[in-house]
């Protein structure tokens, strides 16, 4: 049944009301005097057209062509960078664009809630999820400006950007939500303004909260205004589409009071635009996708999780089958759909749907989905190192970060690129497998002869598959794998030739963008070398060489370069074309040319974990049927370097490179020479994948970092030198005052031979590579720079000590363990989603101590934050595999304070430092100061500074004195004031012993005194100013501006100025009005000397004073165009004429203007109308009159004779208002009635207008009152300038009468419900009309004994029997008979194990098992709960059922509950031979307290008799066919969740059950894998059956 909400009757009629009453609704005419209602705030105008600026943008085009991207958003793979923000995905652009992705996803962009747990993902990263407002950047994402400037980048390289949209809900906060958006009526309230209940029910799915969320009103304008104004300002922003979340609990346009929400806020200039509307039976899923396409240019529609869910079961099992992979999984068009392999909620949620897949299956999916000429494929990116065999949030990078880089690994690219040359194409799709269904072959073609035009990717998640004889819808020719390099041939409709790898996704097509390139040996030992220049798609093709050649070649021409560079040198070969649209295309080719007698050679560091160093060294070349290697693995020792070596370095290990395996395509790998554990660089991906090796062409070195490691050439040609020479002679530095570098440079003959630096005594003075001398201690060191077989050194003298470096209060120093080649330190306090840390895992790599370390410590040191040096644990790293304490430990004790860590052991040591740094230097900075001096007039003052060395001085405390204070004064901030005595003082700053002074001047100027300027008899109008001005000595003599303004004291006007002594005075007042217009004393000049301080007396002419202001005020009503004035006789010239009149303007509500007035004049004027032709119209009643005795204000109205003296505006109001009911000025109504109101004493002809003060009435240009609601309002009507009114009081004794109750729920059909004993049933009762007064619904029961009913509706059956169920609202019933059959029999038998406390904590998953107490299975068990609200059996959804022997429960979590709340679990169980058998548990469901008080887990640790560890979270049970075992958790910390999931993950069910209790009952003898996981943690269990 289609839900609607009921007319207003104000909406009927049209009437004009208060706008805190009307929201969003559109204009309309009015039934009661033609009146209309205002309309909402227009939306913002949407100026940016997404598809103009893009696909039909020139620039934009170019680029997106260069990169090979589809022309549609729709066709083209798009990245989801899940938490990455704008700067991370800014920065990324260049790799995505080259990835071949179309577009990028990012998070929501709005303010969002502040989360505050920091960055890390757990239990944090869904706040991007939660709104607060509108506006666009938040803490995750960045900030409005970062968003503009990823969308300029994007679109320079062809990139299009998809925003995430949260259209649904606000955050669950309520005080996080901002003002604007802090208003009831902007959210729904309906299922008791709580959460969904039955979600079989659309309007409550688009109604009511999820999770406590405050849910949108979408069917009221003004949200949808907002919403739409925030979408077309990120499109102006440069965004071009939009994900909507949670998009299907929003309503579609035709449903519940024409809700226009999508409508509006889709109209956003948007290309592409689509929902998430999660696939069930009940959310019409093809009405949302074409909702979604209809608003979008470039596409759009909803996404197609069925297909996801599908292809996540297929990965798992390795069954890729064609026929059932082929089809979509929807029933809307797939050109509508966008599709994933898995999503964020698939990955992040405590279901763990897709989480603990590995990347290696996801990216197997992506040559699936991402192949495909349908759907929009969007990739999702996990955050670094997580997921599969590793944490759900491993921490390793943090909120804002990039995730893991699979969304680049080379076969997800080539998948990209295939997928946009096919869809650009138009190639046409097939499907099948190849050999087995652990091969999916997806072709792509388009019949027309051409090889180039068709293509297949070929996922193999198993064997190695031969793929001669296969069929094939490609045309005749060879096809390169752009992943791998390997080729199948295709001749009548068969491969003939080719294979797919194990394990890997083969991509086989030609790229058919325009390309130009290189290709050759990128070096040569010989004269001269060929290359081949290449080009496809391209014409007009040229080339250029950095030898001089030039000219125009084809595809497969060679030329042959090298012969006049001299060894060592490079040859850069340089080619360009133009693609189909006339765009240039380049490419650029360097190939150096080698000694012939030079060798290929690994130079490495052996780092200091490793026993031994040996090199692997094999040749990358897929085409080759047998491996090129140097030797089986682990390949051959390294030897060590040399003294005598002119290319290695002290420490470091060789291998020459075989001639046999020299070539662009060798590789090598280093390791510690353990052919079975090895240890090795680079390292296997977290997924076991094999790491490539190093490209090795050349002479190359590695640093030896394993985690972090460079691989650098290295040049090992030696050039006869014949001198050096160091621009620098022999220096001495002083490093008391701190240390001072000096930048070294070394000429050698001939120039640009490369030079080394060496110190003979580094600890005195060091040198770095470049040349860059450092001072450390006293003494002298010899700098020499070396260039081949010649030297030249210089001598460097340090002197003095060098200041001590500042130790700050908390500071960890520690002693690096020798197997270790980094040190980091992970300072964190509290545990799990409340810790705080020092930065994301592995915290902070600390720093090597220094010779002026200020504890005068060696080793490493980290100065830790603040607000982590109390309470906080301490776990040092490597930055790789290795820390301390060991993994899932907890840290080191750290209370703050400066401690060390010896490198072995559990303790942190206090160490005491002398930290005394003493003061060598002060010198003293101001203004004015030079060369040690000052001058200062007297009674100025000047601020001076000390400056006290080093920076780092113990005792900074200056101390400042003057020689004389009473010539100069100095105070301790520095600040020194001249006296009033000339001369000079010494002021003197010390510190620490050391002192510097300035030598202060002081000048006395000439003396002055005061003169005090005093006025009286002065009178001064509103808005007036006195002054006295004159000259007396002063700039600006005989302006105001040199004048000195006078203010009232006592009954006279003051000001004084200072005046040197014995100078004339002259001076005279002037008025200055609020306009600026100055009126002169008409006296004269008042003169006097300025022989003492003393006072002048001034007085004002008042015989000027001789007229007086008058404003008229007057009340009337103008036309358009009209304007009014005050003509008459107060002695002016042309009395009674328009032109000597004064012109009343608009003030308020009235008119005014002023008059000015012979004082005593008497005054008579009448009131005219101009109108804008010219046409004068005269007030019909007398002439005013009043006499001009002061300044004043008169009052008067149109059409009335009185004149009020004190400015008002008269009220002969001759009018009232009458009607039914009126008594008194005052009138009753019941809400919702009408009455029709008059005038009396107007004319029917007089126009009135009516107007209410209040949402309580509402009331037409007729009279015709509406009551709205209950309240009280003052109505008025004015015609001309009278106005009558009437008091209205509003009853809200109105009910709208109940007409219908009908009962529905669970079984309920043609008003009957059969049930069985001991089961319990959801009863609904609708009431209508849906706007009924009284809808509460009482319940009875006619017999409780056989079915009792709740005043909730839950119906709980009990003893065999029939019975009257009876719903009453509003005297109004519906009845249904229950019939209740007796049930079977509660048994003891039964064990419900699971959740053993009886608790659980909201938001929490666990398990429960159904068994006899022998431990055997039932045959069948079916469980259930009454209602949703407190559980939800986990069944790839949420329900109230579900059956078998162990099932998952959720424990539902709201904002809206703090404490426990009571439920019961049921379980109905047959065994073999019938018997029924039922029993019950009672839990009790935490809520929003449990949750937020409870910790995230750290640790599980398993224990049962027997158990072995056998690794990092790995464990071996054996037990006995028959037996069983109980395995015991400690979960860490106490306070966090307790309830495991157990779950298999390999071997066979007859061989071991395992139950919810983690009870393992072993069966027959074999192997079976199981684990248990809490949140985010886990271990494996291997149990064996002997």
């Amino acid at each position: 049944m289609r839900h609607r909400k009921s007319t207003s009757a104000w909406q009927k009629l049209g009437l004009k009301i208060s706008k805190k009453v009307v929201v969003g609704v559109t204009a309309a005419a009015t039934a009661l005097g033609g009146l209309a209602i205002a309309s909402t705030a227009a939306q913002a105008s949407t100026d940016r057209d997404s598809y103009a600026d893009t696909v039909q943008n020139v620039t934009f085009e170019q680029a997106r062509k260069k990169y090979g991207l589809a022309k549609e958003m729709s066709e083209g793979a798009t990245l989801h960078a899940w938490e990455w923000s704008f700067k991370t995905i800014e920065k990324n652009i260049p790799d995505i664009a080259a990835a071949g992705y179309t577009s990028v996803q990012t998070e929501p962009i709005s303010a969002i809630h502040s989360g505050g747990k920091g960055m890390i993902f757990t239990e944090n990263w869904y706040y991007v999820y939660q709104p607060t407002d509108t506006t666009i950047g938040n803490w995750v994402m960045g900030t409005e400006s970062d968003l503009k400037s990823l969308c300029e980048t994007a679109h320079k390289y062809g990139v299009r950007i998809i925003v995430d949209v949260v259209a649904n809900h606000m955050t669950a906060t309520w005080g996080a939500i901002s003002d604007r958006w802090k208003k009831s009526e902007y959210y729904h309230h309906d299922c008791n303004n709580g959460d969904v209940q039955d979600w079989n029910n659309r309007y409550q799915v688009t109604h009511c909260k999820l999770l406590g969320l405050y849910d949108i009103n979408t069917e009221n304008t003004e949200t949808a205004n907002m919403m739409h104004d925030f979408l077309v300002q990120a499109v102006s922003d440069g965004v071009d589409g939009f994900r909507f979340d949670a998009a299907k609990h929003i309503e579609l346009p035709d449903e519940y009071n024409n809700s226009q929400y999508w409508n509006i806020i889709l109209n956003n200039g948007a290309q592409f635009q689509y929902g998430e509307v999660l696939q069930d039976s009940i959310s019409r899923d093809s009405d949302y996708a074409n909702l979604f396409s209809s608003h979008s240019k470039n596409g759009g529609g909803v996404t197609a999780s069925a297909y996801g869910q599908k292809l996540r079961g297929a990965l798992n099992s390795k069954n890729l089958n064609a026929s059932d992979l082929s089809n979509w999984s929807h029933s809307a068009s797939p050109s509508k759909l966008v599709s994933w392999v898995e999503s964020h909620d698939n990955y992040a949620n405590g279901d763990y749907e897709s989480t603990r897949m590995s990347e290696w299956q996801m990216t197997m999916g992506w040559g699936v989905i991402g192949s495909r000429s349908q759907t929009m494929p969007l990739y999702f990116d996990r955050p670094v190192g997580s997921g599969g065999s590793q944490p759900q949030f491993a921490e390793k990078s943090k909120l804002g970060d990039a995730g893991s880089p699979s969304w680049k690994d080379p076969q997800v690219v080539a998948v990209n690129h295939f997928r946009n040359t096919m869809n650009n194409n138009k190639a046409a799709e097939y499907m099948r497998n190849c050999g087995a269904n652990s091969c999916l072959m997806v072709e792509r073609y388009i019949k027309d002869g051409n090889s180039k035009n068709d293509g297949v990717t070929i996922t193999n998640m198993g064997d190695t598959q031969n793929l001669a004889g296969t069929t094939t819808t490609l045309d005749d020719g060879s096809y390169t794998d752009q992943v791998s390099g390997g080729k199948i041939t295709v001749s009548g409709g068969k491969i003939t030739s080719g294979s797919a790898p194990a394990g890997k996704i083969s991509v086989f097509f030609t790229d058919n963008s325009a390309s130009v390139s290189v290709s050759g040996s990128k070096s040569f030992k010989t004269n001269t070398t060929t290359v081949t220049l290449n080009a496809s798609n391209a014409t007009n093709t040229t080339y250029t060489t950095s030898e001089g050649k030039s000219g125009s070649y084809k595809d497969g021409d060679t030329i042959t370069v090298g012969a006049s560079t001299a060894v060592g040198g490079t040859v850069t070969v340089k080619v360009q074309g133009k693609d189909a649209d006339g765009q240039t295309v380049s490419g650029e080719f360097t190939c150096t040319k080698k000694d012939p007698n030079a060798t290929s050679t690994a130079y490495a560091k052996k780092p200091n974990a490793w026993s031994n160093l040996y090199a692997y060294v094999y040749v990358d070349d897929p085409d080759a049927t047998t491996l090129q290697e140097n030797a089986k693995w682990p390949g051959e020792p390294m030897t060590k370097v040399a003294a005598s070596d002119t290319c290695g370095q002290d420490g470091e290990y060789k291998y020459e490179i075989p001639d046999d395996l020299v070539g662009d395509n060798a590789r090598i790998i280093f390791n510690d020479g353990n052919a079975t554990n090895t240890k090795k660089y680079p390292a296997d991906t977290t997924d076991g994948e094999d790491a490539a090796g190093l490209s090795i062409d050349g002479n190359y070195a590695w640093n030896g970092n394993t985690s972090s490691g460079t691989w650098e050439a290295r040049n090992c040609v030696v050039t006869p030198v014949t001198s050096v020479k160091i621009n620098e002679g022999n220096y001495t530095t002083d490093i008391s005052d701190g240390v001072t570098t000096k930048q070294l440079t070394a000429t050698t003959d001939p120039a640009g031979v490369a030079v080394s630096w060496k110190s003979s005594d580094t600890s005195v003075a060091t040198v770095a590579s470049d040349g860059t001398v450092t001072p450390v201690s006293a003494g002298t060191a010899t700098i020499t720079a070396k260039a081949g077989d010649k030297s030249a050194s210089i001598k460097v003298t340090v002197t003095g000590q060098p200041p001590l470096d500042p130790v700050k209060t908390n500071t960890i120093y520690a002693t690096k363990p020798s197997s270790w080649d980094k040190m980091y330190a992970y300072v964190y306090t509290g545990d799990g989603a409340t810790a705080v840390n020092n930065a994301a895992w592995p915290g902070i790599e600390m720093t090597t101590t220094t010779a002026t370390d200020g504890c005068k410590q060696s080793g490493y040191k980290y100065e830790v934050p603040d607000s982590l040096a109390k309470g906080a644990k301490v776990i040092f790293t490597d930055g790789g595999s290795q820390q301390y304490p060991g993994s899932r430990q907890p840290g080191l004790d750290y209370n703050g304070g400066i401690v060390k860590w010896d490198g072995s052991t559990a303790t942190l040591a206090a160490i005491t430092c002398d930290t005394t740094v003493p003061v060598s230097s002060v010198s003293i900075s101001g203004d004015g100061v030079s060369n040690g001096k000052l001058s200062l007039k007297s009674g100025a003052s000047a601020q001076l500074t000390a400056t006290v060395k080093p920076d780092n001085a113990t005792d900074r405390k200056v101390t400042w004195t003057s020689s004389d204070s009473s010539v100069a004064n100095v105070m301790g901030t520095g600040v020194v004031t001249a006296g009033r005595k000339a001369g000079t003082a010494t002021v003197t700053a010390s510190a620490g012993g050391r002192s510097a002074s300035v030598r202060v001047s002081v000048t006395v100027p000439d003396e002055t005194v005061d003169i005090t300027f005093k006025a009286s008899d002065v009178s001064l109008k509103a808005g007036e100013t006195l002054y006295a001005v004159g000259d007396w000595g002063q700039a600006n003599a005989w302006k105001r501006a040199g004048g000195v303004r006078l203010a009232k004291s006592g009954g006279a006007y003051t000001g004084t100025v200072q005046v040197r002594k014995g100078h004339a005075v002259t001076a005279r007042l002037v008025k200055v009005d609020a306009s600026g217009r100055t009126t002169w004393d008409k006296i004269g000049d008042v003169k006097a000397t300025a022989d003492r301080s003393k006072t002048v007396g001034l007085k004002w002419d008042n015989t000027v004073d001789k007229t007086v202001d008058v404003t008229i005020n007057a009340a009337a009503d103008l036309k358009s165009g009209e304007t009014l004035y005050a003509v008459g006789d107060w002695g002016q010239a042309n009395a009674w004429k328009r032109g000597s009149g004064v012109r009343l303007a608009k003030s308020g509500n009235m008119y005014t203007g002023t008059a000015k007035v012979d004082k005593g004049h008497a005054m008579a004027f009448r009131l005219i109308k101009v109108d804008a032709s010219g046409r004068t119209t005269w007030d019909p009643s007398t002439d005013r009159k009043t006499t001009a005795d002061r300044t004043k204000s008169l009052g008067v109205a149109w059409n009335t004779s009185k004149v009020n003296e004190d400015g008002t505006i008269p009220d002969d109001s001759e009018i009232s208002i009458s009607g039914k009911g009126v008594v008194n000025g005052k009138l009753t109504m019941q809400a919702h009635h009408l009455n029709e109101l008059y005038l009396v004493g107007a004319n029917t002809s007089d126009k009135a207008t009516w107007w209410s003060d209040s949402a309580a009435i509402a009331v037409s240009g007729a009279g015709v009152v509406y009551a709205v609601q209950a309240g009280t309002a003052k109505v008025s009507a004015k015609v001309g300038s009278k106005v009558a009114s009437v008091d209205v009081t509003v009853e809200d004794n109105s009910t709208v009468k109940v007409s219908s109750v009908t009962i529905s729920g669970d079984s309920v059909s043609n008003g009957k419900l059969s049930i069985i004993a001991g089961k319990s049933v959801q009863l609904s009762a609708a009431v209508l009309p849906e706007n009924a007064t009284n809808k509460t619904v009482s319940w009875t029961s006619s017999n409780s004994s056989v079915a009792n009913v709740m005043g909730t509706g839950l119906l709980t059956a009990g003893k065999a029997g029939t019975a009257t169920i009876t719903a009453t609202a509003d005297g109004v019933s519906s009845k249904i008979t229950v019939t209740v059959t007796s049930a079977p029999q509660p048994s003891g038998d039964i064990v419900i194990a699971g959740a053993e406390s009886g608790k659980v904590v909201g938001n929490e998953e666990f398990q429960l098992t159904a068994r006899e107490k022998d431990g055997s299975s039932f045959e069948n068990v079916e469980w259930s709960i009454p209602n949703t609200d407190l559980l939800k059996f986990i069944n790839g959804g949420f329900s109230k059922t579900s059956t078998g022997r162990t099932v998952n429960l959720k424990a539902e979590f709201s904002f809206m509950r703090d404490d426990y709340a009571d439920t019961v679990v049921s379980v109905k169980a047959t065994r073999a031979d019938g018997t029924v058998l039922t029993a019950q548990k009672k839990l009790s469901v935490g809520g929003y307290d449990s949750w937020s008080n409870s910790d995230p887990v750290d640790s599980i640790t398993p224990s049962a008799d027997g158990l072995v560890k056998t690794g990092d979270n790995e464990y071996t049970l054996t037990m006995s066919a028959g037996s069983s075992k109980h395995v015991d958790l400690k979960v860490l910390p106490s306070n966090a969740r307790q309830l495991p999931l157990w779950s298999k993950l390999g071997g066979d069910d007859s061989v071991v059950t395992v139950d919810g209790d983690g009870t393992i009952y072993a069966h027959t003898a074999g192997t079976f894998q199981t684990g248990a996981t809490i949140y985010n943690r886990y271990f494996n269990l291997t149990v064996v059956v002997e």
